[in-house]
Order: structure tokens, then C-alpha cells, then sequence
């Protein structure tokens, strides 16, 4: 997902000239998208909860490579400077 340790860009709605959010990470909210229709389209109504398991186990893995992924990262100044 993140393809190099300098690379953040988080949120298009920041008013920062320039940056947007990743296209890795575009893609990967399209690939959950896609995850979460296709479960609740082909999977019966019936298996509720099997269908909501597996998009939270997987959110769930995702989100955690993620988070560890981008704690290592270092802001650009322009984006520290919106923090500080």
C-alpha cells in the first residue's frame, strides 16, 4: 500500500496545493467497496453475519498492516505545518 516512506498523502479535502490521497490507498477503498458488494450480493440474505465477518476481518487486517505502515512515516512540512 504505501509505496515509499515518504510518500503522505492522506485526504483530497486538506488545503494543501498539490497533495491528494494516494492512489494505493484510492484503489484499496475501491477494492473494499467492491469486497463489501459483492458479499452482500452474492452471499445469502440469511448469512448475515457471515458476510459482515469477512469484511471486518479483513478491514480489520488491512487496517492494522496499515496503521503500522504509516506510523512510520514523516510528514511532508506542508502537511506538519496544518498539525502544529
Amino acid at each position: 500500500m504505501v509505496s515509499g516512506l515518504e510518500e503522505v498523502h492522506c485526504i483530497e479535502s486538506l488545503p494543501v496545493q498539490g497533495e491528494r490521497c494516494s492512489f494505493s490507498v484510492q484503489m484499496w477503498l475501491l477494492h473494499m467497496r467492491a469486497l463489501q458488494y459483492d458479499l452482500w450480493t452474492y452471499l445469502p440474505v440469511e448469512s448475515y453475519c457471515v458476510r459482515e465477518e469477512i469484511l471486518v476481518g479483513v478491514l480489520k487486517m488491512c487496517l492494522s498492516h496499515l496503521a503500522s505502515r504509516y506510523s512510520q512515516i514523516s510528514p511532508s512540512p506542508q502537511r506538519a505545518a496544518l498539525v502544529l
